[in-house]
Formats: C-alpha cells, sequence, structure tokens
C-alpha cells in the first residue's frame, strides 16, 4: 500500500513538472520572438540612417548588409511551434512601405510580453502596434 502512494505522489510531481515545462517553454519562445523583433528594429534603424532607406526585402535566414556594411549577419527565423491564437504558419512578414521611406514587420505572440500583447502584432519605425 505505501509503495502504491509514493508511485502515485512521483507520478503527481511528474505531471505537475511537466506542465509547468510547458508553460515555461511557451513563454520562452514568445520572449525570444520579441527579442528578435527588437533586433530586427534596431538593424533597420541602423540601415536606415546609412542608407536612407529601408531594405526591399528581409527574409529570415538572410542578412542586412550592404557590399561594404553588415547590419545584421543572419536574420532570425520564427520559434516553432506557434503559441496562443497564433497560425500555425506564423512568421516574421516584412514589408517595406512609402519606397523606402518606412517598414512594418508583423509578427505574432502567444503570451503578453514586456506590455506587447498577445496575438497579431506589427512592428514599424515608430515601435509595435496591435494589428486590427
Amino acid at each position: 500500500m505505501e509503495l502504491l502512494v509514493v508511485v502515485g505522489v512521483i507520478v503527481f510531481l511528474s505531471t505537475m513538472s511537466l506542465v509547468v515545462f510547458s508553460q515555461v517553454r511557451r513563454l520562452s519562445r514568445d520572449t525570444v520572438r520579441l527579442t528578435h523583433i527588437t533586433q530586427l528594429q534596431t538593424a533597420l534603424r541602423a540601415y536606415f540612417r546609412d542608407q536612407g532607406v529601408y531594405p526591399t526585402a528581409v527574409v529570415a535566414g538572410g542578412s542586412i548588409a550592404t557590399t561594404t556594411t553588415t547590419y545584421m549577419e543572419l536574420v532570425p527565423a520564427y520559434p516553432r511551434p506557434a503559441d496562443g491564437s497564433c497560425a500555425s504558419g506564423s512568421t516574421y512578414a516584412y514589408t517595406q512601405d512609402s519606397a523606402g521611406a518606412s517598414y512594418h514587420i508583423n509578427f505574432c505572440l502567444g503570451n503578453m510580453i514586456a506590455n506587447v500583447p498577445a496575438g497579431n502584432n506589427i512592428l514599424t519605425p515608430a515601435g509595435i502596434i496591435t494589428a486590427p
């Protein structure tokens, strides 16, 4: 009987650990997503400062660079799997706006991180806004 109780306690603790670990992993992926967005914003600001326009394309696995200067050696990919209400095919979707005078990057967070709400968001040169 005592052995059965011990096994039950171990199973319960293992299950609780797994649940907590799963939640920590989800929050960790969202933190990484927000870090990526901040790094992209910094690289794009430097590129604009030097070139006077934003790049025409930014692709995961590529770089943000000119022939003489590298602003971001490796553009990060969206961490998988998607979390919360984010679609399974979520990415960092970059679009140059206004003939290079602006840009927006669509991205999704599964949870609120650093006052950025869960769900679809947009990074612009002015900062992060919640997608309509």
